[in-house]
């Protein structure tokens, strides 16, 4: 469900409607790389409308995106993980999608989704990155050079 909708969801809001924006101001990416970032976005853009999802409004996809989540949500519940208790490989996957909308999307839709229409989602995300990498921010930093 999250790889048929909401992962081209994201994709299109990223590429086609911020034109990949976010990505440039959040990565320390070459100059000469920069100026072949409207290629890029344009390829993306011919893609996302021959997987079908680009042949939507944004308010569609939104639509379409916001259901996905809700059902994630509904079944996560007050639960601490998707299976229960402990996380699963399922975790794993759900956390991936959910990663790319809390870090990587901070002016997106669907990161206002996570904090007023599905809260469980976005503590459910911190929690799963809390348990696995304690040391995310320190895994985060640019390496220092060797002495």
């Amino acid at each position: 469900m999250l790889e048929n909708n909401t992962l081209w969801g994201l994709i299109y809001w990223r590429y086609v409607q911020d034109k990949g924006r976010e990505i440039l101001n959040g990565m320390h990416i070459p100059f000469y790389l920069r100026l072949t970032v409207g290629a890029f976005v344009r390829q993306i853009k011919k893609v996302v409308w021959m997987q079908g999802m680009g042949r939507h409004s944004p308010h569609e996809i939104e639509y379409l995106c916001k259901q996905d989540l809700a059902a994630v949500s509904t079944h996560l519940g007050d639960k601490d993980f998707l299976m229960g208790d402990k996380p699963t490989e399922v975790d794993c996957a759900i956390f991936g999608f959910l990663c790319q909308i809390m870090y990587a999307s901070a002016s997106s839709p669907y990161l206002k989704m996570l904090e007023t229409d599905f809260p469980n989602l976005r503590s459910y995300c911190l929690r799963v990155k809390d348990k696995f990498w304690p040391d995310w921010n320190a895994c985060l930093e640019p390496p220092q050079p060797v002495s």
